[in-house]
């Protein structure tokens, strides 16, 4: 096969490695390919090496480092870099004029999150140095930096990396990605670093004007932020007119005022389109009127909550007319004593606030994960004495409250839901200004996809949704029967014949629902 290629036109081979390194999903994959063609004779290697376009994504591991080396002193020239770094540099040539998308990952095997960082450096192969060395090597090359991405379980590199970076105009930057990559950091009440602890690449310096026009020098393109675990000067982050802000397990001490993140807010109020706040909602100061800020092009919110009052003080703060996709996550659910963690009264103030602030007829994805709703004995029993009374029912549990609020969802996904959720979606309600006798939740889904390490609540859905199927076999039944087009379930493998056993039956009757059944695990954010 590589004898009829070689037959062919030089600029048709050239063509066929570019298809080659596209037809990879990555950029890192791509290059990966070009990288072993280029091994394999003269004239491909010629072809692959002068070819920048192949060439544009560095990789940086911490097996990077030519440990060999003399390591020169951090403050180096470019030159005495290169032999510390020798494959970024060498992948830094081949790039010539391209734009550069930086992926820098510095996992290693002895991390340990459960002791100090001063003790995690000691294990770590790199030098206290080789960080600053690594930004010496990429600041000559910051006007070509299209991407950036930092992961790093240790926080030194993270401050070290941009030493020499800092104001350097970026023209091409899109995306800024950085994540201190511990997984124990994002629920400590307090931060386990210095006060003095930041990134400082982002921030304006202290004596600089804070500005439009500061950004449109630095970061004129730059739409995609992620923050996650690094402490900032919050109000002199220089990013403005981001399409997608994620901020993420922040401590306590560690997360923006309310000024502070209004004011970064405001930068990006007419742009700004996707909105993340996982353990990093400010929290709220007793007496003080933070406001409200108006987003108009915003619609998707993901939250995730280890404290709900802040989280449900953040809701009373947004005001985003054109909200379409909505996630809250409970992250300390499954955590020992986690339900004193998240009370239920703050629950519901935050499920209450939702309410009350966001349009959600609007909405067409909702997720819930690990939200537990205790329900008040008695519950079920009205709202099922109140169907067959044709009244409303005095106090449905919240759940069925939220659901009846989304009439326009299409995408509905559950992470270990409680047993008040699942039977809300089975659950018929008498509804005085309906128009009809009763509706279940969310009558327009069109996927319902559930993950849940409970098969007893999962098996009792069934059961219910079973139940209203028999009964629309009757001459007069008092509600039309549930729908789900499609279900995804994402449980142990173990359960499949239980899951089978129930789930076949919703094929019976005038149940047109497929049940997609997957073993995959429960995917994890931090």
């Amino acid at each position: 096969m590589s004898s009829l290629i070689l037959a062919l036109p030089i600029e048709l081979q050239t063509e066929i490695f570019r298809a080659l390194h596209a037809s990879e999903k990555g950029l890192g994959l791509g290059q990966d390919e070009i990288r072993k063609v280029s091994y394999v004779c003269s004239l491909w290697r010629q072809l692959t090496l002068s070819t920048s376009a192949f060439w544009t994504f560095i990789y940086v591991t911490k097996d990077s480092v030519d440990l060999n080396s003399q390591f020169p002193h951090p403050c180096m020239k470019y030159n005495d870099a290169e032999p510390v770094f020798p494959w970024v540099a060498e992948v830094l040539r081949r790039s010539g004029h391209q734009p550069l998308d930086i992926f820098i990952k510095l996992h290693y095997d002895s991390f340990n999150p459960a002791v100090p960082e001063t003790v995690n450096m000691l294990t770590f192969p790199w030098h206290l140095g080789h960080p600053f060395v690594l930004s010496r090597l990429l600041a000559g090359h910051t006007a070509r930096f299209r991407s950036v991405d930092i992961i790093s379980e240790l926080w030194y590199p993270l401050q070290a990396l941009p030493s020499f970076l800092v104001g350097h105009p970026m023209p091409l930057l899109e995306a800024w990605n950085v994540t201190r990559d511990n997984p124990q950091f994002g629920h400590h009440t307090v931060s386990d670093l210095p006060l003095e602890a930041e990134m400082p690449i982002l921030e304006a310096p202290v004596s600089t004007l804070l500005c439009d026009e500061l950004a449109e020098s630095i970061f004129p393109k730059l739409r995609v932020l992620t923050i996650h675990g690094v402490p900032q000067r919050w109000g002199l982050l220089i990013p403005r007119n981001l399409l997608a802000l994620d901020l993420s397990h922040l401590p306590r001490t560690c997360r923006p005022t309310y000024a502070a993140f209004k004011a970064l807010l405001l930068g990006s109020q007419s742009t700004l389109q996707q909105l993340t706040l996982w353990a990093s909602a400010p929290e709220p100061l007793a007496g003080y009127d933070h406001g409200t800020i108006t987003l108009p092009n915003l619609h998707f919110i993901s939250l995730g909550m280890t404290l709900a009052d802040a989280t449900s003080s953040l809701v009373t703060f947004l005001d985003v007319p054109s909200l379409q996709r909505l996630e809250i996550h409970d992250l300390d659910h499954g955590r020992p004593g986690y339900q004193s963690r998240l009370e239920f009264s703050s629950l519901a103030s935050l499920v209450l606030n939702i309410l009350g602030q966001w349009p959600l007829r609007n909405l067409t994805h909702l997720t819930l994960g690990g939200l537990s709703f205790p329900t008040p004995v008695g519950a079920f029993k009205d709202t099922d004495d109140a169907l067959t009374e044709q009244r409303e029912p005095h106090c449905p549990p919240i759940p069925f409250t939220f659901l009846f609020a989304c009439p326009s969802l299409r995408y509905l996904h559950l992470v270990n839901p409680d047993a008040c959720t699942l039977r809300a979606l089975v659950s018929p309600l008498f509804l005085k200004d309906a128009g009809q006798a009763a509706l279940l939740p969310c009558w327009a889904l069109e996927c319902l996809h559930i993950e849940t390490s409970m098969l007893r609540d999962l098996l009792a859905f069934f059961r219910l949704d079973s139940q209203w199927c028999e009964s629309a076999s009757k001459p007069d039944p008092i509600v039309a029967p549930r729908f789900f087009p499609t279900i995804l379930l994402d449980v142990p493998p173990e359960w499949g014949n239980d899951i089978l056993t129930y789930a076949s039956r919703k094929t019976a009757g005038n149940i047109k629902s497929g049940v997609l059944y997957s073993t995959g695990s429960h995917p994890s954010r931090h």
